[in-house]
């Protein structure tokens, strides 16, 4: 499948697909006309002798050096240069094409004048599979992820580095082995011509990018922590009633509801789980009734920040602007402004934090035998299908999930470190001319970390959930039962103590990768 670009019309999926999947863009014929009309006017301007900022004007507070016509181009080459400064260990490869699709995307609105030849070159490297190294700390997101972009566009004009899949290389031997000559100018020159430099870097295109996949990832994890949660409630032979559609619709949020109709699904022909009646407890404990109530608010939030996002896919953001499709004026404004999708990835951040921390109380749980309120009389020695301490057997002798659950909690810990939203903050740049920024980056960066220790600690409650159904003799509900065939297959159930790191391993590439749902 080829996705066709018009800088209107991307969504997640789509974007996800050429970003992670690598499949093909082409550019409609009726998005490049726009981006010539913009060149165009852009240039009758320049040949006028306006005075635009960024075009022939300095940059942030140099904005009223104004810079001499044959020295326009320079400026233009400078800017990438002097703002490729990102530090650190390099940005992912899908996190990179996502990168170059969105600034691609937005550029093809008409409102940035570039050349088509910007647009095709993009085009062209997205479609080679071509990855720049992209460091990820150095953006504030506001005048957008200006450090970022520039390592990709220093890539593009064959000065920064590139992946030649095997390790970093200059990007000039990576764009001569796919046959793409770096960009140049009308003299066939490598570099840039009036505006382009300025145009290819501010944008809100980290900060979207990030937040792209995440949102694809986080709502794959919802999935699999109802699935999870759902799984641990059967070993636990939770109550049942807490699930009825009933109180939902008392409170009818849409997240709750569906989670709700998850759980009823994922325990249907149980023998595990029952009624409030038949129980020997009045109620379980809130990690488990309130499964609904806190992944569904979870889920709610990923709705919202999922609006956000694909409009943030279609929109420009670049600095100036031609106006009107390409035929109007040429004006600055602050579209650059990350503020929109720093609060929406903090939000995402505290949402799927969340599901760790309900989770690892589960976890909890699971470490400590049967459930707080047993009335029936019996203890663990006379009951053969009861839950041993720390799930495992000769508890003493074997420490079982004791350490895991110590792992999962670090992880939690860190999450609520990271989750400090980092839009409430803002330090001036560029001698005060940016004295209010999104610091959206951070909060991205935070982001990544946040879902990787989600992932682990849904794929400590799995393997703990797992190895705790199989102390149990009655049989799960229709979606335990799928997911354990599942496991048979990648892991046993602990018994006695042994290394757990293939098997975090192979649990978290189950829980990534959505196998788990």
């Amino acid at each position: 499948m080829t996705i066709e670009l018009t800088g209107e019309d991307l969504t997640i999926e789509s974007a996800v697909a050429c970003a992670r999947d690598g499949e093909d863009v082409a550019v409609s014929d009726e998005a490049l006309e726009r981006v010539r009309k913009a060149r165009s006017n852009l240039e009758s301007r320049i040949g006028t002798g306006e005075i635009i900022y960024g075009v022939n004007t300095g940059f942030g507070a140099s904005q009223n050096e104004v810079i001499d016509s044959e020295d326009v181009t320079t400026l233009q080459t400078n800017l990438i240069r002097s703002n490729a400064v990102c530090v650190g260990d390099p940005v992912e490869e899908d996190e990179a094409r996502m990168m170059m699709l969105l600034r691609l995307n937005s550029l093809l609105s008409g409102s940035s004048g570039v050349r088509d030849h910007v647009i095709l070159k993009l085009r062209d490297l997205l479609n080679r599979g071509f990855y720049p190294h992209v460091p990820r700390k150095g953006s504030v997101s506001a005048s957008g992820d200006l450090a970022p972009l520039a390592h990709i566009a220093l890539a593009m004009l064959g000065e920064g580095k590139a992946w030649n899949g095997e390790e970093w290389v200059l990007s000039s031997e990576v764009l001569d082995s796919i046959g793409v000559e770096p960009l140049s100018t009308d003299d066939g020159e490598t570099g840039l011509e009036a505006k382009e430099g300025l145009a290819l870097i501010n944008g809100t295109n980290y900060i979207t990018a990030v937040a792209t996949l995440a949102v694809h990832d986080a709502e794959r994890l919802l999935d699999t922590a109802d699935t999870v949660g759902t799984m641990t409630l059967e070993a636990f032979r939770g109550i049942s009633d807490p699930f009825r559609a009933e109180i939902h619709e008392l409170r009818n949020h849409p997240g709750q509801k569906e989670v709700a109709r998850r759980v009823r699904e994922g325990i249907e022909g149980s023998e595990l789980v029952t009624a409030a009646a038949e129980a020997d407890r009045a109620q379980d404990s809130y990690s488990l009734r309130c499964i609904p109530q806190v992944h569904g608010a979870s889920r709610d939030t990923v709705g919202h920040v999922r609006a956000v996002v694909e409009r943030e896919l279609n929109a420009v953001t670049d600095n100036p602007l031609v106006l009107n499709q390409g035929e109007g004026d040429v004006v600055s404004g602050g579209n650059f402004h990350g503020q929109p999708i720093a609060f929406a990835i903090d939000q995402l951040s505290m949402a799927i934090a969340e599901i760790a921390n309900i989770s690892e109380r589960r976890i909890f749980k699971l470490t400590g035998g049967e459930p707080e309120g047993r009335t029936d009389g019996t203890t663990a020695s006379e009951d053969s299908d009861e839950l041993p301490p720390f799930l495992v057997e000769d508890p003493g002798l074997n420490c079982g999930f004791m350490m895991p659950h110590v792992t999962a909690a670090a992880l939690v810990s860190e999450n609520k470190t990271l989750v400090h939203p980092s839009s409430t903050d803002s330090i001036p740049t560029s001698d005060n001319q940016e004295d209010h920024v999104s610091m959206g980056a951070n909060g991205a960066n935070h982001l990544v970390e946040v879902l990787d220790n989600v992932e682990t600690v849904l794929a400590i409650e799995l393997f703990a959930s797992y190895t705790a159904l199989d102390y149990r003799t009655d049989s799960p509900g229709k979606k335990a039962s799928e997911i354990v065939d599942t496991l048979e297959e990648t892991v046993e159930p602990l018994t006695e103590d042994r290394l757990m790191q293939e098997d975090f391993v192979s649990l978290r590439s189950l829980v990534r990768t959505g196998e788990i749902e």
